[in-house]
């Protein structure tokens, strides 16, 4: 057989293939026509059962597909109803309403935020040196003023600590020495009050500061003893 007439008979199968129409040969290939178009026909054939089994099996997965989405709707549908009813005991309705659910939950979350606004606010606790201060400003800043060298040197004080140091001035200390005692511990970066070193000092932080005025009285009265 020729190149021509093998050529053709490519040819020929190729329409055959596509469009199941037989091409009129005239040569030495249409003697191979028969063989090569049952050849055609049986691959075919093979072909379309291996496509109709797929068909099958989607068909049959997708039915059972369905099949499980419905079981599980009816599932999720029988949970959401004992949950809607469950809410309705703990709220104490006599019903559930015409929205289920939704209606249920509102009327625990109203519960709740009127629960919350009718709490009273709870008042600050004072501390130790608030109640040991009471008015006088004083004494405060100097309490405060322990307070914040006792952070900067790394020994921060607690509730107890500040109870301690305020039953300390009240026991072995004058009111009039407490300042001095403090000042005197914070100048010297201790961690504790002691006693003044200069008793004379104790109310020393109290006295008034002189101030020109009075020394010119001074000046004057003295003047005027010597005329």
């Amino acid at each position: 057989m020729s190149d021509a007439e093998f050529g053709r008979l490519c040819r020929a199968l190729l329409v055959y293939s596509a469009d199941g129409k037989e091409v009129q040969l005239e040569g030495a290939e249409k003697v191979l026509w028969k063989r090569v178009k049952r050849q055609e026909d049986r691959f075919r054939e093979s072909y379309e059962e291996q496509l109709q089994s797929k068909r099958n099996a989607g068909k049959k997965g997708a039915a059972k597909r369905w099949r499980n989405m419905e079981y599980d709707g009816t599932a999720i549908a029988d949970d959401s109803v004992a949950m809607a009813e469950c809410d309705t005991a703990i709220v104490g309705m006599a019903g559930v309403g015409k929205n289920g659910y939704t209606e249920t939950k509102t009327e625990i979350k109203t519960e709740t935020e009127t629960s919350v606004v009718d709490k009273p606010p709870q008042k600050e606790k004072a501390d130790a040196f608030s109640k040991f201060a009471g008015s006088d400003a004083c004494l405060m800043a100097a309490l405060k003023d322990f307070e914040k060298m006792r952070r900067t040197i790394k020994k921060p004080m607690t509730d107890r600590a500040k109870q301690m140091l305020v039953n300390k001035l009240r026991k072995e200390f004058s009111p009039e020495s407490w300042i001095a005692v403090l000042e005197q511990s914070i100048n010297h970066c201790w961690t504790d009050v002691y006693a003044l070193k200069d008793q004379s000092s104790q109310t020393f932080s109290r006295r008034p500061a002189p101030n020109a005025m009075d020394d010119l009285n001074e000046l004057h009265r003295l003047f005027s003893e010597e005329g």
